[in-house]
């Protein structure tokens, strides 16, 4: 896959949880459920966005720290201000400009300040997030299910599952794991 494959993939990872922004009912975004581990949807949401964040800030100085987020608390309340805070990092990602195989020092845990880094490329830590912000997606589809809420076709699923799922033959849910 292209870098350009690559971030517009992403892009449109961010796009399906503008759109379901949009169709929330009021309260929603931010209230937390015990089922999620006392979670929001608006918690799960900043969370993706910091990492995004991270990855686009340390790009340019070649060095990421997924540890120091923001942890912007207005990005778990404030759902316009959120949906703002998505189509900037859709634009950003869309004008990247760094080849894939971009080496990058990551690190991922707290305390790690002074460690080692992880070697890596922009290629893998695109990927890295497009697999984070699914499993984040299949987090907020389980608050969605317990507000009785409609959960978006293939959402909180990686692309490997959606590409498998369509190879596989038309049988209802048997193994395809259902909703």
């Amino acid at each position: 896959m292209s870098i350009a494959d690559t971030t517009e993939a992403c892009a449109g990872q961010l796009l399906q949880i503008a759109e379901l922004l949009d169709q929330l009912p009021g309260g929603r975004f931010a209230h937390c459920d015990d089922t999620v581990l006392g979670s929001s949807i608006g918690a799960h949401v900043r969370h993706i966005l910091d990492h995004y964040d991270c990855l686009l800030d340390g790009v340019v100085s070649g060095s990421i720290d997924y540890a120091c987020r923001s942890r912007d608390n207005r990005a778990e309340t404030d759902v316009r201000y959120t949906r703002r805070r998505i189509a900037a990092l859709i634009e950003r990602l869309r004008t990247l400009s760094f080849e894939a195989t971009t080496v990058l020092d990551v690190q991922h845990e707290p305390g790690s300040v002074g460690a080692p880094a992880n070697r890596s490329s922009l290629g893998r830590e695109l990927e890295f997030l497009m697999s984070h912000t699914a499993h984040h997606y299949a987090l907020i589809a389980v608050l969605l299910n317990r507000f009785e809420l409609p959960v978006p076709q293939d959402f909180g699923l990686a692309p490997s599952t959606v590409r498998h799922r369509a190879s596989l033959p038309d049988c209802g849910d048997i193994g395809r794991g259902g909703r």
